[in-house]
């Protein structure tokens, strides 16, 4: 079972190739019609550095500047993309999570992590995947889970049916900016704080 792993930041860049060659066989069938074939042969993309199955983007989560109240405080994140790619040519399908590096009682810490955040909670909505468009997506759409909450424990966000086709080719991932969440409960001190959060695209192997 394959894994593919990016830590929140990491930018990898795609590349798909494919080859295609074409073999005639020019026949007469009589003097008025002939016949001739077509042929291709499909490999999987991808190439050296670009496996065929690859997690090409993930969203930096910068929620600015919260002020600690009396109440704890949710902020939004302008950042908020998911980019899957899958030109393997198989029915094998992917699942992808997210979590926290850290253990949950320091995943948000200051520089120097001196100081840990205490009830940080990030929150998650579901994915929203535009419609295939083109030709580089023909399957369904991947699968989304509900809203997750962060945790050091890996969190299912979206999983693609490898039976139906579902998620092969590119396809991207929204988060809305409204429901993307963090919780700052008030009891902090006033530091800025960091986390470090894993995506990973795990390949799910066809059942039949």
């Amino acid at each position: 079972m394959k894994k593919m792993t990016l830590a929140t930041a990491a930018l990898t860049a795609m590349i798909a190739t494919s080859t295609t060659t074409s073999v005639l066989a020019d026949t007469k069938v009589d003097d008025l019609n002939r016949t001739s074939e077509g042929t291709v042969n499909v490999t999987a993309g991808g190439d050296g550095e670009n496996g065929a199955l690859q997690l090409v983007k993930v969203p930096d989560l910068d929620f600015g500047t919260i002020k600690l109240g009396d109440a704890a405080t949710q902020v939004t994140t302008d950042t908020n993309e998911v980019t899957t790619s899958d030109l393997r040519g198989t029915k094998d399908g992917w699942e992808l999570s997210v979590k926290y590096q850290e253990a949950d009682a320091t995943a948000w810490q200051n520089a120097d992590k001196s100081v840990s955040g205490s009830g940080f909670i990030l929150e998650l909505p579901a994915l929203a995947y535009a419609d295939a468009s083109g030709t580089t997506n023909v399957g369904e759409k991947p699968t989304v889970s509900a809203v997750a909450k962060v945790s050091d424990k890996d969190a299912v966000i979206a999983t693609a049916d490898g039976s139906k086709l579902a998620g092969k080719g590119v396809f991207t991932g929204t988060f809305a900016q409204a429901d993307t969440k963090l919780t700052v409960p008030a009891n902090n001190q006033a530091v800025e704080y960091k986390s470090t959060l894993v995506w990973t695209l795990k390949d799910v192997p066809a059942t039949n």
